[in-house]
């Protein structure tokens, strides 16, 4: 009686075997599903800073372009004052009139070095602008791009875990049968129960690798050595022992 006891509990870790081999390689693909729309989203994420950046370098670049055309007016304005100046010392006779005029031609002298000075500092800083906002433009289209990329990797993943999900079930209700077959009826409606939550795991490292809790004494020893089977206290699951 014992020994065909120990028989049927050493069938049922059998099974548990094949069962938790099932269950890491569903996890592993649902694993994959996951990895891929944590970086999609991550990307996405980026895109929108992105995006967000673009926008602000655009407005930032017409705003200097305004600025620099009002002051490129400025500058054409100052060079015909200049020419008009200069026209009218070629004309003057009295000192207090040169004087202004020089006066005048001076302070048009520095505001006018001043306005080119300006402009070139304008150029560079909206060439650089520019630079910017073509590299940003050309993230949009390459992230855009990378996250159809990823979309449709994810959704050919997806169909991939549904058909572990399906073997999985279908393999669950197989070995339910086969326990039947082998006299294990009073057992097979726990994997009826457990079959789509995970109904196994290892004990390895001295706890359960579910939850962490730990056995000691008879049971650990019926762990090692398969005569019994024992679930773990905090998650329920039956457990596989390994080193």
């Amino acid at each position: 009686m014992e020994k065909e006891r120990v028989q049927k509990v050493q069938l049922i870790h059998g099974h548990l075997k094949e069962v938790l081999s099932l269950q890491n390689l569903l996890n592993k693909e649902k694993e994959k599903v996951q990895e891929q729309q944590k970086r999609a989203e991550f990307l996405q994420t980026q895109r929108t800073s992105k995006l967000d950046e673009l926008e602000s370098k655009k407005q930032e670049l017409d705003l200097k372009k305004k600025e620099l055309n009002a002051k490129e007016k400025e500058l054409f304005e100052a060079d015909k004052k200049l020419e008009n100046i200069d026209s009218q010392l070629k004309q003057v006779t009295d000192n207090q009139t040169l004087q202004n005029l020089e006066s005048n031609k001076y302070s048009l002298d520095e505001t006018k070095e001043q306005l080119e000075e300006y402009i070139l500092n304008s150029i560079d800083k909206n060439e650089s602008l520019e630079s910017e906002i073509a590299e940003l433009e050309e993230f949009e289209v390459n992230s855009e791009k990378t996250i159809s990329e990823l979309n449709q990797e994810i959704e050919s993943l997806k169909e991939v875990a549904t058909r572990e999900i399906k073997n999985y079930r279908k393999r669950m209700n197989e070995i339910i049968q086969l326990m039947k077959s082998e006299g294990l009826g009073d057992f097979s409606p726990k994997f009826t129960n457990f079959k789509d939550k995970g109904m196994t795991c290892f004990y390895r490292q001295g706890k359960c690798e579910m939850c962490g809790m730990s056995k000691t004494g008879v049971d650990l020893l019926n762990l090692r050595e398969e005569k019994e089977l024992v679930s773990c206290l905090g998650c329920k699951r039956y457990l596989i022992f390994t080193s």
